[in-house]
């Protein structure tokens, strides 16, 4: 792959605190890897001693059951840090790591990372922050699942995971089953709901991806199909 102009120690926060002689040391260190589309990067449950920063491409963390369903944990592009939490003595959690797209990746040793890192204090506080904000972002995904309708999930999803192009239309490269397991759903009901919001000429759908024609319309289509699936969710009434 050809340079995209992108470093990653310098334009990644984590590092922002480092020295230009620490920086230096730490690029001494760095090591990139390329992957194919639809390659593993970390096998589920597998133990990684590297701190990986994705360069180019998109990177997806998941979680396969013992029946084989996949749930997508998050979707990672350029700048994004994963296999961190070995820094605190953890790992995936039993998650593994593949790539939607020809990719990129920079590697670190964890040990080495670690030693540096939390040295000093402002660079541990910003590893904090990060772990915070994924428990928090995690935590937000589950309330939705349990209280918000599919609709809403869907069109939201669409329009976080999506690239902005011209005006209000936003490209989304996710299949319908990729967007099915990040939402821990069905990929019929996604499917169903999909040719809903194509019906109502808010989306338009493409093999591999979806563009949203007016994120804002669709984001009030999603808002007022809500009262119709939770009354449709109440079964009987008093």
């Amino acid at each position: 792959m050809g340079d995209c102009g992108f470093d990653c120690l310098r334009d990644v926060d984590l590092f922002a605190d480092l020295s230009a002689t620490e920086l230096a040391d730490l690029h001494r260190q760095l090591l990139t890897r390329t992957y194919l589309a639809r390659e593993t990067v970390i096998d589920q449950g597998r133990t990684t001693q590297a701190l990986f920063v994705v360069r180019r491409g998109r990177v997806r963390i998941f979680r396969r059951s013992e029946q084989g369903r996949e749930l997508t944990i998050a979707i990672l592009g350029p700048g994004s840090i994963f296999g961190d939490m070995s820094l605190f003595g953890q790992h995936m959690g039993g998650n593994g790591a593949d790539t939607l797209e020809a990719t990129e990746l920079c590697l670190l040793d964890t040990a080495h990372v670690r030693r540096l890192l939390l040295a000093d204090g402002r660079i541990a506080l910003r590893i904090v922050t990060l772990l915070s904000q994924r428990i928090e972002g995690l935590e937000t995904r589950l309330a939705d699942i349990s209280f918000r309708p599919l609709a809403a999930r869907i069109a939201a999803a669409l329009i976080d995971a999506g690239e902005r192009r011209q005006g209000d239309r936003v490209l989304v490269r996710l299949t319908q089953a990729q967007l099915a397991d990040l939402l821990g759903a069905t990929r019929e009901s996604v499917s169903r709901i999909l040719a809903q919001f194509a019906a109502a000429g808010l989306i338009v759908r493409r093999r591999g991806s979806v563009i949203v024609l007016d994120r804002r319309r669709l984001t009030a289509h999603a808002r007022d199909l809500a009262p119709a699936a939770e009354h449709r969710s109440t079964g009987l009434v008093a």
